[in-house]
């Protein structure tokens, strides 16, 4: 696909994988999580979260208990939540960027193009990530979860009157693809 620049209104990007080369420090963070479970239990868990890049790890967790382990126990859920984020914010914050990814980006930014993240990790997260990389300013908005993507782009096209402008969408999963094709932008 061939892409003009000059008449592109506003760029969309996802977080792990595209902009930061982080998918693997993610599944490695479930499974450190989830040590004390069973392994063929755990890897039930990784082949849904690889499967289903671009949703929140809250969903993720939810369908670890409840549907592998038969557990309905929020507790359990919000602990591995909070292990999570101590298992791989560091790492997060330091893990490199896709290569070309920051000098796209400055093109973006040279064209005046509207530049975003909309990405299924937590918002609040992300948004730290990006300040103490000190790249937040390279985005309009850093959007995540407790809203999916579907919803964040949504509230996009309605606060920057995206709708009918030329847009891409960079991402890395089928979530991605689904919400670029219902919203019309250019995958």
């Amino acid at each position: 696909m061939k892409i003009n620049i000059k008449k592109t209104n506003f760029v969309i990007f996802d977080c792990d994988g595209v902009i930061l080369n982080s998918n693997k420090i993610k599944t490695n963070a479930f499974k450190q999580t989830l040590s004390k479970y069973p392994k063929d239990k755990v890897m039930q868990l990784i082949d849904f979260h690889k499967k289903n890049g671009g949703i929140s790890r809250k969903i993720k967790f939810d369908y670890f208990f409840k549907e592998i382990l038969n557990e309905n126990n929020q507790k359990l859920i919000n602990d591995s939540l909070d292990q999570f984020k101590k298992n791989s914010f560091k790492k997060l914050i330091k893990s490199r960027y896709i290569s070309g990814v920051l000098n796209f980006i400055k093109i973006l930014h040279k064209y005046k193009i509207k530049i975003f993240i909309v990405s299924g990790a937590f918002e609040k997260e992300l948004r730290e990530i990006f300040n103490l990389r000190k790249k937040d300013h390279m985005f309009l908005e850093i959007l995540g979860t407790p809203k999916n993507k579907e919803e964040n782009i949504e509230y996009l096209f309605k606060k920057y009157s995206l709708e009918n402008k030329n847009g891409l969408f960079f991402g890395d999963a089928e979530t991605d693809y689904l919400v670029s094709k219902k919203f019309n932008i250019k995958f």
